[in-house]
């Protein structure tokens, strides 16, 4: 497996060679498939050795990026050179000159063959340079479209977080991702991806899906086969409370007015769930998962909707080996309790 170095030193081999007329070779393109689809900051040392590496000066250099987004964009028909495709796309697209990334998307035809280089490419709609937005806003859609899932489910998933939240969210490009989010299966790639993987961004870009009314179908797959104990932990209670939960902000409160000291606790929103919720059949399933986290889970959907069968979900765990777990199960049975005394 390549290392980040290794793949560096590829993309600068790459790009000096593009720069000189020659074609790059296409093992940049096969190393980035080892790379993780959020690994943004290898794009940008990627972009900063590339520009470093042609020691020609900077007016030759921007020289030779116009003459190649020419090139690209087929307007200079007397330059007998190499064709920009295949591995020089993608270079291109990594390219410092907002010209060569603008007419590497223009020249695209075929869909990223990694999640890394996917992320890129969805990356470009909230690229500095408006020309590049606005042509990555129309060649995207058909390629978001081609794009195997087991790729664009990893690129989607990093992005969203960046993209979507309340305290990061991409100052251009944000509307134009949620409208190929909301593509034909494009949440369910996610959501494989989310169910699928052992770790990444899964704590944030579950709410945003919630959020945006996608990915409530595979919520009870989520709860039941997840392999991540925290998302299968916001699956489930989700799934119990019949609402989905997201923060959208901060609030401020006071500890010590009179002192000047305050703190400041997450802002919630919450939506109702389009379908059913949890059965007392799948509660009590949930109650017996092997994390403490699914568990504690069940116990607090279940203390906010206080169902029928909460005293019974309170006895399974009673006894549970985790404190924090036995507290909410003390306090689920109290509610029970008084509930059962109020029908008599």
């Amino acid at each position: 497996m390549a290392s980040d170095n290794d793949i560096i030193a590829l993309a600068t081999a790459g790009w000096r060679a593009l720069m000189e007329g020659q074609q790059p070779g296409p093992g940049f393109v096969a190393a980035t498939g080892c790379l993780p689809a959020g690994a943004h900051g290898m794009e940008m040392a990627m972009r900063r050795a590339m520009a470093g590496s042609t020691p020609t000066g900077r007016s030759a250099l921007h020289a030779s990026v116009k003459r190649t987004a020419r090139v690209l964009f087929g307007r200079d028909q007397h330059f007998e050179g190499i064709p920009i495709e295949g591995a020089a796309v993608w270079l291109c697209l990594l390219g410092p000159d907002g010209y060569v990334r603008e007419a590497a998307l223009r020249a695209l035809d075929v869909p990223p063959p990694t999640s890394f280089l996917a992320a890129t490419l969805l990356r470009r709609l909230n690229d500095w340079a408006g020309p590049v937005r606005e042509v990555a806003a129309s060649r995207l859609p058909n390629l978001v479209d081609a794009t195997a899932p087991e790729v664009l489910g990893p690129a989607m998933a990093a992005l969203l977080p960046q993209a979507l939240t309340f305290d990061r969210g991409w100052l251009r490009g944000a509307s134009a991702l949620e409208a190929m989010l909301r593509r034909p299966g494009v949440a369910a790639a996610v959501t494989t991806y989310l169910r699928d993987a052992p770790a990444g961004p899964k704590p944030t870009a579950l709410p945003i899906l919630l959020r945006l009314g996608l990915g409530e179908a595979a919520l009870r797959d989520l709860a039941h086969r997840a392999v991540s104990p925290g998302l299968r932990a916001m699956a489930v209670e989700a799934l119990v409370s019949g609402r989905a939960r997201w923060q959208e902000g901060w609030f401020r409160y006071w500890i010590d007015k009179p002192m000047g000291v305050a703190g400041r606790r997450p802002a919630l929103a919450y939506r109702d769930l389009a379908g059913p919720p949890a059965t007392e059949a799948e509660a009590l399933t949930f109650a017996r998962d092997p994390s403490a986290r699914v568990r504690r889970a069940v116990l607090d959907g279940a203390l906010e909707t206080r169902p029928p069968w909460l005293g019974r979900l309170a006895d399974i765990l009673a006894d549970d080996p985790w404190p924090s777990v036995r507290d909410r199960a003390v306090v689920a049975a109290r509610h029970a309790s008084q509930a059962a005394s109020r029908s008599e």
